[in-house]
């Protein structure tokens, strides 16, 4: 939430501030388009000739310029006042005649010193309200929102560009940009008679601390040379005073919060023209004690009927439903049902919810919009479930995109899905992070933790990938859906298939500790493990690799099993292939396969759990060696790879060549 407002003496910013003067009145020397693409001949490129580019600095509002690449693509115009060294300052545009959907909506101004072709430096850009707004600005005349910046450099030479016309938000059949007059207003001598432009910055989260945050403010004056500008910190509403500890005069100030809440500060900035200004800056302070919550908690539990309940306390009751008619008819639509869950801690009522075919739980949330709630979990986020999925495939091989659940039915607020091939954590305007995916037909626990500043995805209690991420989750009031987006979706691949259990939302990151926690409640978290990628073997150097694996198991009780086996029987481990990190030991050349298979007595005794790495061995002669830059065989001089008396005759034969390195002309025998 930002708020602006101008205190004071105000000043009506209209062209009649100063005498305003346009740059190209005392004339030009040169004006070419951009592109340069002359008059058209009919292939839309360029401009009809009675529309050409200097028709846009002729102060006759009946005449115009247009382009007809102005459609697809940024187009403009280049001008060389006969003036030199001008500071230009503002602009003004005039609309054409006709087809309001050419009109520029946005613009940018460069200047060059060197010449009319640049090198072009960014002076300033920016929207021209008037021809952006929803009613179309009237024909033939000058906007009326005055275009100022601040620029203290001269130039000889200037580029007007449009990034982009009207057609591009109210399509309207343009086929060109066109403008009737461009105006580049010189900088007064004393500046614009401007309010500070001011932003106390943007809206923050924070974590209750008894260290002071510091401000993000900016501030900037258009007065040459800049006013002395004073500034003030209030806080203005909050659930208690705030400290700024002496730095409340200060454009950065350093600020303390007492408790958790909503805080709004403001920053006021005053200059020696008069003008009095603020903007308003809000601060979310988290109380981890207070406001740490478990938001949503499906336990499944209930054994029976079509309603799961919510065990955090928050009342998001969960009723089940299907879609009828989804495009995969085969097996038939069906709500989900309760079977026996993973949880045994709870039993006797150890249940989960199985998702057929087209099946849904719907979440109802709360209308109110309280903090707190599944609506409004914008800052920071945790979603754990564990999940036992049928497959990941529709019914024509192809990826399905089955959501585990999702909040925000136009994938606009938080959702954990597979999706094309990938364990997907995303989070509107935050991230998107995608990790391989689990297994199918074996129990795994995922977890999506956001902190604020990266985006963390953890399956079986270990971190699976993570990214850098910031900013605030979108916020919806469309109900959270269990295993699909929306109870509208008739994309079959678009729903779950499977098994759910445990779910939860917090609306706090959950740390490695507390989600490995929550993996150990299930009946056996799945063994993890990894090998790391060995480098090539030559084996004229060496016979084996000694190979490197982790594997780990949450459960304190399992012992892991380990399996090697290798694409070749000709490769053997020594000194098994049941232990981690063996010795792979090879005959021959070539490119081979290298497995490690674990279980812990419970899951993975399909072979499901394994790592595999790529191994290249060679095996190269002496002939190839020698045949490689810079290799050579000591001695070898006739370089058949042996060193033999043959080899002392070619030495002697190609010393006779030089017995004098003074000699100019003297040539390299051991070349």
């Amino acid at each position: 939430m930002k708020r602006f407002i101008v205190f004071g003496f105000m000043i009506a910013l209209s062209a009649c501030l100063y005498a305003q003067t346009d740059i190209t009145d005392g004339g030009t020397i040169a004006i070419q388009g951009v592109p340069n693409d002359g008059v058209s001949t009919g292939d839309n490129h360029g401009w009809p000739a009675a529309e050409a580019p200097q028709y846009a600095f002729d102060n006759n509002s009946g005449t115009k310029f247009l382009h007809f690449k102005g459609e697809i693509q940024p187009t403009g115009i280049r001008v060389t006042p006969t003036r030199t060294q001008t500071i230009a300052g503002g602009m003004t545009f005039t609309t054409a005649n006709d087809a309001e959907a050419r009109d520029p909506i946005s613009w940018e101004l460069y200047g060059s010193n060197d010449s009319i072709n640049g090198p072009w430096t960014l002076i300033a850009e920016g929207t021209i309200f008037d021809f952006r707004q929803a009613t179309p600005w009237a024909r033939n005349t000058k906007g009326t929102t005055q275009i100022v910046f601040a620029n203290t450099v001269a130039y000889d030479h200037y580029q007007v560009m449009f990034p982009a016309i009207r057609h591009s938000i109210y399509p309207g059949g343009a086929n060109s940009m066109q403008i009737a007059e461009i105006e580049i207003i010189e900088m007064p001598e004393e500046g614009w008679d401007l309010p500070p432009s001011i932003d106390a910055g943007p809206d923050q989260f924070v974590l209750l601390s008894d260290s002071p945050i510091q401000t993000a403010a900016t501030v900037s004056d258009s007065h040459i040379p800049n006013d002395q500008l004073t500034y003030q910190w209030l806080h203005h509403s909050g659930p208690a005073p705030v400290s700024f500890n002496g730095t409340q005069n200060q454009l950065v100030a350093e600020v303390a919060f007492p408790e958790g809440g909503v805080y709004e500060l403001e920053l006021r900035v005053k200059d020696q023209h008069n003008h009095d200004v603020n903007d308003i800056v809000q601060y979310r302070v988290w109380d981890s004690v207070k406001d740490d919550a478990l938001v949503g908690h499906w336990k499944f539990n209930e054994g029976s009927g079509t309603t799961a309940f919510d065990s955090s306390g928050n009342n998001n009751k969960g009723l089940f439903g299907f879609t009828a008619n989804v495009d995969e008819t085969t097996p038939a639509p069906s709500a989900p049902t309760f079977a026996a869950g993973w949880i045994p801690s709870e039993a006797p009522n150890n249940y989960g919810v199985k998702f057929g075919n087209g099946g849904y739980v719907q979440i109802k949330t709360d209308p109110n919009f309280a903090e707190g709630d599944l609506n409004n979990i914008k800052w920071r986020i945790t979603i754990s479930a564990w999940m036992k999925a049928d497959d990941y495939l529709r019914a024509n091989g192809e990826f399905a995109n089955r959501r585990i659940l999702q909040k925000g039915a136009s994938d606009n607020q938080f959702r954990l899905l597979a999706e094309w091939g990938n364990l997907v954590f995303h989070l509107a305007n935050v991230g998107r992070l995608e990790t391989p995916l689990p297994t199918t037909g074996a129990w795994h626990h995922i977890a999506g933790v956001y902190d604020g500043s990266a985006m963390k995805m953890y399956v079986d209690g270990w971190l699976a990938g993570s990214i850098p991420a910031s900013g605030e989750i979108g916020i919806t009031q469309d109900p959270l859906f269990l295993g699909t987006k929306s109870n509208t979706v008739t994309v079959a691949g678009d729903y779950f298939k499977g098994m759910l259990d445990d779910l939860r939302i917090y609306n706090y990151p959950l740390t490695e500790a507390q989600v490995q926690d929550l993996a150990r409640m299930g009946e056996n978290v799945p063994p993890v493990v990894s090998v790391v990628d060995p480098a090539d073997l030559v084996l004229s150097v060496r016979k084996f690799i000694q190979m490197e694996a982790t594997a780990i198991d949450l459960n304190d009780d399992d012992t892991i099993n380990y399996k090697w086996t290798a694409s070749d029987p000709s490769i053997t481990f020594d000194p098994s292939d049941s232990v981690v990190d063996p010795k792979a030991v090879f005959t021959k050349d070539g490119t081979f396969t290298l497995r490690l298979t674990v279980n812990d007595g419970k899951s993975g005794l399909d072979n499901s759990i394994f790592s595999e790495v790529s191994v290249v061995v060679t095996n190269p002669t002496c002939a190839d060696v020698v045949a490689i830059p810079d290799m050579v065989l000591f001695g070898d001089y006739n370089k058949d790879c042996h060193v033999t008396l043959a080899d002392f005759a070619e030495f002697a034969a190609n010393w006779l060549k030089c017995n004098d390195p003074r000699d100019p002309t003297c040539e390299n025998p051991f070349e």
